[in-house]
């Protein structure tokens, strides 16, 4: 019965029935395999039961295989799988970041190019759509095939019987913008930095038939981050309202006529539906990267949803969008636009009393914010970089003036504005949102509680004064902590080593995972070896961190990651569209700053910092290979893996050492 459910719900895939397996599983090439998602409980009687799928890959490739799990709605414990499994998630009937494409690509190859037996599988939650984008462009970049059109075709062979593989329209756009960079040369480098464009106006050749055109509404999102909604009326050209372009007399338009000019950059989706029950009509989505000549005209079978009305009930079979932008005058436009919290303004300067129990945003209570998480870590972060970039130095010229800080009105209102995150929703946060987010918030708060440790009325608390080593400065960290999202106090200590750092991927019997919301990390993550952990010590477990811990691990993560050192990576704003792209530049920064090179003595000489995380950065060889690839050649073209290391002793002298602002360096002696 359980077979006859499973072939029921893989409709028209090809199923891979031998050596007693029955499983919704395709090999797409001797080394490529497609498949659904590896489930258990009662979601296993009708998809791939995991413990088949183990059976199989420990039978046919033991040792040799890696797995590649799309979905962004949902996980498993990667430990069932001998931990081999990678992650590179985007949402079901969307398209994935483009730069998502290239990474998955580059780490695929790294893995079929290590050994001529090993295999990729990969899977979304049908292992149809979005595994076909990824299996389609990792085609592409291993030049099995030079065409999308071709890698498509092979793709919808090799896994259906009806011939339809992918089928959204936006993913089938983006597998041509892939193969449109990759081309005949997969080792190109692709630009993560996606030019800017400002759009002035969308234009819907014939009405729909669904509603009226003044019922119509859309949303603009860069990735996931809602930028735009239109839900003023529209003006009708053909009635002589607001036409740019002349048309035909026989043509219905609709013209949506953008207030200002929008500035958007890099992924962005169009989403329309209807005012007056938000039912989506369409969408679809585009990368500003091949927009050429500041237009793009989508017929009705490349707009998603649409595009499966055949019989042309709901739009004609002529519907087309058109979208105009313009080009900035300097060619630059900012990612995401200032926007102040709402004002919570009792008209006294907050005292730091706070310093007693540890928790710096409870001076006002918090509406529910109507605010992104993110938006609101960007706004705090922002605001305390501002302000101690601002400062003036104390008189002893050693610290930046962290009570003429305390002092000042702005922040008085930074203090009172942090309450905002008691509020904020976690919910739903991707992966890149949630990294930039922990970010963000671990730097504020650390910033915040140095400021009023330093004051003269901290005396008294538990902390009277700005640390003077590295022991000193993680005991705060495991004191002050913000109240986030109605789940409780998180410590920066919390953040670092719990939430940013977790290695493990949540188990589907953790109770404290949630369903619909967040995954759980089944343990914290092991601290860094060596001296770091002995200063820390015993950090106290917080069950909450296990609630809303990184899922995927990031590997650089450290790199952004300030500990109030003069050694320390210098502090950044992470945008959630550049988060990883930060941390690639924040190691290129540590690498010019501290790595040196003795090609006398054949040794390199790397910060201790990377030393306590020479696990996560892939080993002491392959880490040192790697930093000393952001040298310049004529330093490193000598080096090889024979070299020997040496570790620069970490200076742990109190420091606060930003990337931006007016100076690079706030202590006196490196300013």
């Amino acid at each position: 019965m359980s077979s006859l459910i499973r072939g029921a719900v893989s409709k028209k895939k090809r199923r891979y029935q031998k050596h007693g397996f029955d499983l919704d599983l395709s090999y797409i090439t001797k080394r490529i395999i497609a498949m659904g998602f590896p489930s258990d409980s009662m979601e296993g009687v009708y998809r791939n039961p995991w413990k088949k799928v183990f059976d199989f890959l420990e039978l046919s490739h033991k040792d040799h295989y890696k797995i590649y799990n799309l979905c962004s709605e949902r996980s498993y414990d990667i430990t069932r799988f001998r931990s081999r499994v990678e992650c590179f998630p985007f949402d079901d009937h969307n398209a994935p970041p483009f730069d998502l494409i290239h990474k998955f690509c580059i780490n695929a190859h790294e893995w079929m190019q290590a050994d001529p037996n090993n295999v990729i599988v990969v899977h979304c939650k049908a292992g149809k759509g979005r595994t076909g984008v990824m299996i389609c462009a990792y085609m592409l970049y291993s030049q099995e095939w030079k065409k999308a059109d071709d890698a498509l075709s092979f793709y919808a062979a090799m896994r259906t019987y009806n011939q339809k593989g992918v089928t959204i329209p936006s993913q089938l756009r983006y597998i041509r913008y892939f193969a449109s960079v990759v081309g005949n040369n997969p080792s190109v480098t692709i630009s993560p930095v996606a030019p800017s464009l400002l759009l002035s106006r969308i234009d819907l050749i014939t009405l729909p038939k669904v509603c009226s055109a003044e019922d119509v509404s859309f949303s603009v999102y860069m990735y996931k981050t809602l930028v735009y909604t239109f839900r003023e009326p529209p003006k009708h050209p053909q009635k002589g309202k607001g036409t740019v372009l002349p048309m035909s007399d026989e043509e219905q338009i609709v013209s949506f006529v953008m207030p200002e000019s929008l500035p958007l950059n890099g992924d962005l989706k169009f989403d329309f539906f209807q005012s007056n029950n938000h039912e989506r009509l369409f969408a679809f989505w585009l990368n500003t990267g091949f927009i050429e000549n500041n237009f793009v005209q989508l017929p009705k079978l490349e707009l998603d949803k649409i595009n499966k009305d055949k019989n042309h009930k709901s739009f004609d079979k002529n519907f087309v969008v058109r979208v105009y932008f313009n080009t900035p005058v300097d060619g630059k436009i900012k990612m995401q636009q200032k926007v102040r919290p709402p004002t919570i303004r009792p008209d006294e300067r907050p005292p730091v009393q706070e310093l007693e129990t540890g928790v710096l945003n409870l001076r006002g209570i918090s509406k529910p914010s109507q605010r992104s998480a993110c938006d609101v870590s960007l706004e705090l972060v922002s605001t305390i970089l501002a302000l101690y970039d601002a400062a003036p130095r104390a008189k002893d010229n050693q610290y930046k003036d962290f009570d003429s800080i305390r002092q000042l009105k702005d922040f008085g209102d930074f203090c009172l504005s942090t309450s905002e995150l008691q509020t904020v929703n976690l919910e739903n946060l991707d992966h890149p949102l949630r990294v930039s987010f922990w970010l963000n918030i671990y730097h504020t708060l650390c910033l915040h509680g140095y400021v009023l440790c330093a004051s003269d009325d901290s005396t008294g608390t538990p902390f009277a004064a700005v640390p003077n080593t590295l022991k000193e400065t993680l005991a705060l960290h495991k004191h002050i902590k913000y109240q986030i999202g109605g789940l409780g106090a998180f410590s920066a200590a919390d953040i670092h080593f719990g939430i940013l750092k977790s290695r493990t991927m949540p188990s589907s019997h953790d109770p404290t995972a949630r369903s619909g919301g967040f995954l759980a990390a089944q343990r914290l993550a092991p601290i860094e070896e060596g001296r770091l952990s002995e200063m820390l010590g015993d950090l106290p477990v917080n069950p909450i961190v296990a609630v809303v811990a990184l899922t995927t691990p990031v590997p650089r993560i450290s790199l952004g990651i300030n500990l109030g050192t003069k050694h320390s990576p210098r502090i950044r704003v992470f945008q959630p569209l550049t988060v990883f792209d930060e941390l690639e530049k924040a190691a290129r920064t540590l690498a010019k700053d501290y790595i040196e090179i003795d090609n006398k003595e054949k040794k390199v000489i790397l910060p201790e910092l990377l030393e306590w995380n020479v696990n996560a950065l892939g080993g002491q060889k392959n880490m040192m290979m790697d930093f000393i690839g952001y040298l310049p050649k004529e330093e490193r073209e000598n080096v090889n893996s024979k070299y020997s290391v040496e570790y620069l002793p970490h200076d742990a002298t109190f420091s606060v050492v930003l990337q931006y602002g007016k100076s690079s360096f706030l202590n006196s002696d490196v300013a």
